[in-house]
């Protein structure tokens, strides 16, 4: 999702958190460079990159139930679905950080969770919106 029509107050409202997280993402990036065997430092950056995939996932949510999209609707909560995915097992990781020390390679796999795990969610959504929606 590149261009919208027109913009918000809802869409800036999650927009701007985004960058904020993508502004900030150079120092967790640095404490992991720093100590990647630290729980602490994983679970910093795996709610870090959970985070922004979650507001990115929202943006994109919103401009489809607004209308401000210039791309296919489908398309577009299609890739939303593949971002509560990937946001879903950032989430997932940082807690196995405390247990696991090695539950950074997870990250490595996030494109796999957005492969499948979109999918996956795309199914279960529309299955709760029932048979006429």
């Amino acid at each position: 999702m590149d261009r919208v029509r027109r913009l918000s107050k809802a869409f800036a409202f999650w927009h701007a958190p985004f960058l904020l997280l993508v502004a900030f993402l150079p120092f967790p990036t640095a404490v992991i460079g720093a100590s990647i065997g630290n729980p602490m430092a994983q679970t910093l950056f795996a709610g870090t990159m959970a985070a922004m995939v979650c507001c990115e996932a929202t943006v994109k949510e919103i401009s489809v139930a607004a209308g401000l999209a210039v791309a296919s609707p489908a398309t577009i909560r299609h890739q939303a679905d593949a971002s509560w995915a990937v946001g879903l097992w950032f989430v997932l990781s940082g807690g196995l950080a405390w247990v696991l020390p090695y539950a950074y390679v997870m990250w490595f796999l996030a494109p796999v969770a957005a492969a499948y795990g979109g999918p996956l969610l795309g199914r279960v959504r529309a299955r709760r919106a029932g048979p006429g929606a």
